[in-house]
């Protein structure tokens, strides 16, 4: 068996051999708005059939890699097994297995995360998967009104109170004096 696709998604399922539905598919990054966070998605495994692959189960581990290089959650291990029948393929016609996975993760800290798939003991495919942090502010942010004690992100600065002329005070539009033209 050969690995032929992996597509990360929210959510996968395989009602049949023959087909599979994804949703929320082609993940490539986790955002998260803070840290920690559960990371939990899902894989869809697509394995192609080879010659000789229905004599054998086929053990498939998956394991996700933080970014200190150190496994995140225990492995996933599953055994893949080709139906015992083979199936009427028309020539030239391709059989593929496939396989949905749930990987419950939980982030510590941003960074490439890896997820590893061993076919046997060999890897298959490192497919990389960055986590970001994208809800970092600078304070509390308020959606709708904020509590009574805070001030509203609405409410503009007071405007300075004009100097009256009755105050003595000049103003910055206040006109310069004319010079006085000389008597001939």
């Amino acid at each position: 068996m050969k690995l032929d696709a992996l597509i990360l998604a929210d959510a996968v399922a395989t009602p049949n051999a023959d087909k599979f539905f994804i949703h929320g598919g082609g993940i490539t990054r986790i955002e998260v708005p803070e840290l920690p966070a559960d990371i939990p998605f899902q894989v869809l495994a697509r394995f192609k059939v080879e010659p000789g692959d229905r004599e054998q189960e086929h053990d498939v581990e998956f394991v996700l890699i933080g970014p200190q290089g150190i496994p995140n959650v225990d492995p996933i291990q599953l055994t893949a097994v080709p139906p015992a029948e083979e199936p009427d393929l028309a020539e030239g016609e391709e059989e593929y297995l496939n396989l949905p996975v749930g990987v419950s993760a939980f982030a510590l800290r941003e960074g490439l995360y890896q997820l590893e798939i061993y076919i046997g003991k060999k890897l298959a495919r490192r497919l990389p998967l960055p986590v970001i942090e994208v809800g970092k502010t600078s304070g509390p942010v308020y959606l709708g009104e904020p509590p009574p004690d805070r001030p509203s992100s609405k409410a503009r600065p007071k405007a300075r109170k004009k100097a009256s002329k009755s105050s003595g005070a000049k103003s910055a539009k206040a006109k310069r004096p004319r010079a006085k033209k000389p008597k001939t």
